[in-house]
């Protein structure tokens, strides 16, 4: 079915170009391929319809791959929301996306129409950060190379491209035009790869992602001579940043060392008032506050043994040394655990905790039954990965105070932070694939997390007073910290964070 395409005025979307093409030079040496759909990054082909819509498509399917490469997830945007809300074409969604930020599918989905931006819908998902590369005055080999460099580098970029009706009817191979078909219509793609190969006209072919469906070509996807119907001849849209937008709310208290339960209704922490140190459990369902301990001393960091009911913490004995007790939660009856022992993490699903003891790091059951050391390792504020197979823990062995990673068995120890400056308080997300920790490294304490698998730091919350104290909620989507935002010490939740 033949598609209605974007016309494009291209001398338009030129002007807004951020580097000059007298800036640019041919990109560096290169591999003779690249296909970035191997990276597992791009999300399923889309279908525009009948509306001129390609632009959004473009746009989305850009940020969808950069969120997936820095964030670590797979997410599907709204490009209604940018059909609806955004200036016509690729600067428009792109400085929408930047400014605004966008929706997901599920909220607003694709109609493939135009519907007014009256209804105001929370955005969840932004772009911090794009460019667009003027490639239009570079001779033919200079612009290959400098686009291909940004492939090489930086990943997929959106541009322009003629489009013929004869287009419709590509299944496979590489794509030429047939010279008859009509129309010369203006179509915004993302190019995603390439291959040189001097059998092909103009010494190579460009890998296209298009927006008219999985079904159509090859998985949604063509391959078409470089230059051919003009296409990259003239700018390249790249995004360097995204971040995902949370929702923060401040909650009517104000404590630290603020742990969430495992069931998720209720959150633990710790407060001082003139009398000493006192522990706090805060019920969501209810909103209500009561003090659980109030009459003992200590650093009281703590964590929940169970799903609600019990938490474990450190607090001074009557030696004024710190040992690990246990508290109800209902009644307020407190016991010892262990004894000379620190800054617990509990796991109540796997019946064990970590925790420092005679300056090691070392397994206990829920129970206070030791189970073994980490090794002989000199750490604090070790927390244990959802699996119990790892542990993190902060170390100023470096120079600085840093977080490392150790099997629970003492072996292939890691350094996961370096920077001048404290990395502090760090918290594994429930899945596993992330810890949470806070800051200096942007100037003041944030919170900040590490993807293992894509092995990338993402700042979460930027703001010039301190945040600090993060701690996942059980879905691992919210996040609850504390903050002088509002000049005093207080407790706030990021919500839907991821």
């Amino acid at each position: 079915m033949k598609k209605i395409l974007l016309l494009i005025v291209l001398i338009g979307f030129i002007q807004f170009a951020c580097v000059d093409d007298n800036d640019l030079t041919p990109g560096p040496n290169i591999p003779t391929s690249i296909d970035l759909r191997e990276t597992g990054n791009f999300t399923i082909v889309k279908n525009q319809g009948s509306l001129g819509s390609c632009w959004a498509f473009a746009c989305v399917g850009l940020a969808e791959y950069k969120i997936k490469e820095d964030l670590g997830v797979e997410v599907d945007l709204s490009e209604q929301h940018l059909v609806n809300c955004a200036e016509f074409g690729p600067m428009g969604g792109m400085e929408f996306l930047r400014d605004n930020g966008l929706t997901i599918e599920d909220s607003l989905p694709y109609q493939a129409q135009f519907q007014g931006c009256n209804i105001i819908f929370e955005p969840i998902y932004k772009v911090t950060l794009f460019e667009i590369v003027n490639v239009s005055d570079l001779g033919f080999e200079d612009r290959i190379s400098i686009l291909k460099g940004i492939l090489f580098s930086e990943g997929p970029f959106v541009s322009h491209m003629d489009c013929y009706t004869d287009l419709d009817y590509y299944t496979s191979g590489i794509y030429e035009y047939d010279g008859v078909s009509d129309s010369g219509y203006g179509h915004i793609i993302v190019i995603v790869g390439y291959q040189d190969d001097d059998s092909i006209k103009n010494g190579g072919y460009w890998i296209v992602r298009n927006s008219w469906g999985s079904e159509w070509g090859e998985n949604g996807y063509f391959k078409i001579p470089y230059d051919e119907c003009n296409i990259a001849k003239y700018y390249a849209y790249k995004v360097s940043g995204v971040e995902k937008i949370g929702k923060i709310e401040k909650l009517l208290i104000s404590g630290y060392h603020c742990r969430w339960s495992n069931d998720g209704s209720k959150i633990a922490y710790v407060n001082r008032n003139n009398s000493g140190i006192r522990l706090f459990v805060y019920n969501f369902e209810t909103e209500e506050e009561n003090v659980i301990v109030d009459d003992m001393d200590g650093d009281m960091q703590l964590s929940w043994l169970d799903e609600g009911n019990t938490i474990v913490f450190d607090a001074y004995d009557s030696n004024n040394r710190l040992d690990l007790w246990k508290v109800k939660t209902e009644t307020g009856d407190v016991e010892f655990l262990v004894d000379n022992a620190l800054v617990p993490d509990a796991h109540p699903q796997l019946n064990k905790m970590v925790c420092s003891k005679n300056e090691q790091l070392a397994l206990y059951n829920k129970s206070g039954t030791l189970l073994s050391y980490i090794g002989n390792i000199n750490g604090g504020l070790a927390v244990l990965s959802p699996d119990g197979t790892k542990v993190v823990y902060v170390t100023g062995q470096s120079g600085n105070e840093d977080i490392w990673l150790v099997n629970t068995d003492g072996t292939n120890r890691q350094q996961i932070t370096s920077h001048e400056g404290r990395d502090y308080w760090p918290r594994w997300s429930p899945d596993g694939n992330m810890i949470a920790f806070e800051s200096e490294r942007s100037g003041n304490f944030d919170i900040w997390t590490y993807n293992f698998t894509t092995q990338k730091f993402v700042q979460i919350t930027n703001h010039p007073a301190d945040d600090r104290m993060g701690d996942w909620s059980p879905c691992g989507k919210s996040m609850v910290f504390n903050s002088k935002r509002d000049g005093d010490w207080g407790t706030y939740i990021l919500k839907n964070v991821f």
